[in-house]
């Protein structure tokens, strides 16, 4: 086989990532938790190397110091990873325990994103009986081979 794999750089960050994921088209998406108060962004498409809020800068927009004013239940509050189905969806792990301290309450979920209209399908929240306080949810996988991510 002449096919010989190779390392590229895509893109470079100031905060750390958790999670990485290629679509089938080849888009790539990245998560930063929010382990610090200075993450601008929660989860993020790179577009020419440089990270963009995905779905929108509007689900991005939960900050610790403005937790009373946007609801977790429809917002990042502090997600851990990423994964594309290959079936065109982009599923996002969010254990809602900024600085993985706390749960913030209701914010706890698996959000399904639809890749060809960008915009959120599916949340499934966990209550305390999946994540409890002191839990922490970490990882996500997908069979692709038509299961439902586990």
């Amino acid at each position: 086989m002449t096919d010989q794999a190779r390392l590229e750089l895509v893109a470079r960050f100031e905060h750390q990532v958790t999670g990485v994921a290629v679509a089938e088209t080849g888009r790539i998406f990245v998560n930063f938790p929010r382990w610090t108060e200075d993450n601008e962004v929660s989860v993020a498409e790179l577009v020419d190397g440089e990270p963009r809020p995905y779905p929108d800068a509007a689900w991005n927009s939960w900050r610790n110091a403005r937790k009373n004013e946007i609801s977790p239940k429809d917002h990042f509050v502090c997600v851990q990873s990423v994964v594309c189905d290959g079936r065109g969806s982009l599923w996002v792990l969010d254990p809602a325990a900024p600085a993985t301290a706390h749960l913030v309450p209701g914010g706890a979920k698996l959000v399904r994103i639809d890749l060809d209209t960008d915009t959120v399908a599916q949340v499934i929240a966990f209550g305390t009986d999946i994540a409890p306080e002191g839990s922490y949810l970490n990882d996500i996988a997908s069979t692709r081979t038509g299961g439902a991510p586990i």
